[in-house]
Parts: C-alpha cells; structure tokens; sequence
C-alpha cells in the first residue's frame, strides 16, 4: 500500500506544500533500471569526449569508479521518479468539485493543529472522528452491495456469534450497514419464533422496566453458558437452543471517545432488538489473551478459513451463524462479504476460543477494566430510555 509524504519547505511569509506517494519496491525498481541507463548514457559520453578508444577505456575499467557513478545515477533516477511521477499536487488542483482544493485546505490546517497537539487535542479528537467518516465513504471500503449472499443468508440463519474489531466508522459504510440492519431483521425474526404464538409487539416503556431489566441481566448468564461449551454441547447447539445474535467487539478507549455517537447507536439497535453487545476492552484482551492457548487455537482457525490479518489492517472482523445445521462463517474479502461452512477441526477451533474468551469476561464481570458498561454509564453516554426493547404480547 503506498505511504503518502509530505515536504513543507518554508519560503518568506508563506508555506508551500509538495505531495507525493512513495512506493519503495516500485520506486526502487524503477530507479534501478533508470540509473542503469543514465550510468550507460554518462559512459558514452566519456568515450566521446576522450580521445581513447572503445579497447582502451574497456582495459582501463575501473569498477569502483562506475559503481560511484551508478549510486549517483540510481539516486537521480529515485528522485526524477518521487518528485516528478508521484507527485499529486496536479491532481489536487484538476480535481472536481472541489475536492482537490478542499483536501489541501485540509492538509494544511491539520499540520498546523500537530504542531501544538496538546493545545489542540479536542479538535485532532473532532477531526480524528471526521476522517474516519469519510473513510466510510471512500474507495477504501465496500460499496453498496444489497444482493450480497452474506446479507441475504442472514434472513435463513438461526442464530449468530460474531467478533469484531472494526473501526466505529466502518458501520457508516453502506453495505456494512445494511448487513447490521439486516441482522436486527433477523434477530426479531427469530426471536418471534421462540414466542409465538403473538398477537403484536409493543416496547419497554423504559430501561426500567422488568422485561429490559431481565435482558440485561441476561448477559452475564449468556457468557457462563458460552464458557461452558465442549465437544458435546457446543455453539450449533447453544445457538440452536438459545436462537440468539451475540456479538463481541474488542475495542480500544480512545475509539469509543473518538465515535462516541456510532458506539450509542449500536447500543440503542442492538438494546431494541434484542441483540447482545459486549464491548470488550482491547488491552485487557490483550493482555488477557497473548499467552492462551484459546489465543493460538483461534490464530490456527483464522489461517484455515484464508481470513487475511493483513489484508484487514490486524483486525478480526467474523461472524459465525447457524445455518440449516451447519456453522458458516462469514468475514470481508477484499471488497465483498464471503461466507462458507466450517468442517469439524475449525469448529473445535472456534468452539474453544469462545469458551475461554467468555469464561475470562463471566469471571470479571463486574470489574470495570473488562468490559465497558460502567465507562458507558460514568461517562454519561446516551442511552435509549423510550422504546428501549421489543416485546411480545401473546
């Protein structure tokens, strides 16, 4: 993936900014073939202005003398290359509707801001936020993709397990998003199976109320039953009997203060459907989880399924679902949403790393380090009181 530089030289009451892309195995290449010409072209050169012939000046070679001029030659041709071919200053300026310019404004401002970051924090924190948004929307993500399989099979699974370390931002992203409200779709469908019959739904007039009440409670109960899981019982028929949508999104601190309204919202929807959301912190986990042998069963399980750490910048970004029987996992693969069924060995895999990871949160409920409802509720995050969670009349 390129690196973008930037040069700043300052010139009398005024700064001037070149920007440029630097690709160093390209770059290098091309350096190296052009320097080969230019060292060819300078030897020439010097047969042509001496008056020895082509014999002599091949007896006399000296070798340390051409290596000297093929580095300088090779740098030349790694700068005629940086500064002339990468350079996307023209870009920016022949951009339309006026991104070009509003990128470069933006460039500007925002190297103003690093130069005093302690002075500046809350506004890296706002633009922070913003250039995560618009990520969201660039090319650097999935476009919208309704009649994807993965979205669609959502519709014919029972139940769903999923682990996530995706950037807050990314739900912004419009096939992401569709997969997540497809997923509440989902939740409800089930959880309409298990009560039927019904005669309607109604919501929980607020956080107080038993029936809300009973599914926060729930959590803990759910990560005990999760810790449990062996070869006989195990997530086919946790998820088969509980028909349920569980998911555990390992974040960082900052994250959730840098997103705080993205981290609300996925409360409120998964809060009203009846979802489980557990927001685990990352360096617990960590810390937690570096030594495990869980850890490394579940290493082995992501290189089975061809799931790309570094194609998803280090992040895990899963889901597994119960679907006819079978276990499907479904992850990104490049620019699409994938899914295929898990053998038995993958299963076992995934099977012992859920039980770990629940039986270490189970264990440490209640302490703030863990999870992150007592930061949600110290640090006053909004929380949807009024038709907070569906219920089922009978």
């Amino acid at each position: 993936m390129d690196d973008t530089g930037t040069k700043k030289p300052t010139v009398k009451g005024d700064e001037k900014f070149f920007i440029f892309k630097l690709n160093i195995l390209k770059d290098v290449v091309w350096a190296i073939i052009i320097g080969f010409f230019i060292s060819i072209v300078f030897s020439i050169y010097k047969l042509y202005v001496t008056d020895k012939d082509l014999i002599e000046l091949i007896k006399n070679f000296n070798l340390i003398n051409y290596l000297g001029t093929y580095l300088i030659s090779f740098s030349v041709g790694f700068l005629i290359k940086v500064f002339l071919f990468n350079c996307v200053n023209s870009k920016i300026y022949n951009a339309k509707y006026g991104i070009g310019n509003g990128f470069f404004n933006l460039l500007i401002n925002l190297l103003k801001d690093l130069e005093r970051p302690n002075e500046n924090e809350n506004k890296l924190k706002e633009t922070a936020y913003f250039l995560n948004i618009n990520n969201a929307r660039t090319g650097h993500m999935l476009q919208f993709n309704p009649d994807n399989d993965s979205i669609n099979m959502l519709h014919k699974v029972k139940g769903m397990i999923s682990i996530t370390q995706a950037e807050p931002s990314e739900w912004l992203n419009p096939t992401y998003n569709f997969f997540l409200v497809n997923n509440y779709i989902a939740t409800l469908a089930q959880s309409i199976k298990t009560h039927s019959p019904i005669t309607g739904i109604n919501f929980s007039a607020n956080r107080s109320e038993s029936h809300f009440v009973e599914f926060e409670k729930k959590k803990k109960s759910i990560l005990l039953e999760l810790s449990q899981l062996n070869y006989t019982t195990n997530i086919i028929s946790f998820l088969n009997d509980n028909r349920i949508f569980v998911r555990f999104y390992i974040i960082k601190e900052e994250e959730i203060e840098n997103n705080r309204s993205i981290i609300e919202t996925l409360i409120a929807g998964h809060d009203l459907f009846g979802s489980y959301l557990y927001f685990i912190n990352q360096k617990v986990y960590d810390d937690l989880m570096k030594n495990h042998i869980a850890k490394r069963r579940f290493e082995t399980f992501l290189k089975s399924i061809n799931y790309d750490l570094k194609e998803n910048k280090d992040k895990i970004d899963l889901a597994v679902a119960l679907h006819d029987e079978n276990l499907e996992v479904i992850y990104r693969k490049q620019d699409d949403l994938v899914s295929r069924n898990l053998n038995e060995s993958e299963l076992s895999e995934f099977n012992d790393f859920i039980s770990s990871l629940c039986g270490l949160l189970h264990n440490n409920f209640e302490q703030p380090t863990h999870l992150f409802d007592s930061y949600f509720i110290a640090n006053n995050y909004t929380k949807n009181d009024r038709f907070c969670h569906i219920l089922y009349e009978k």
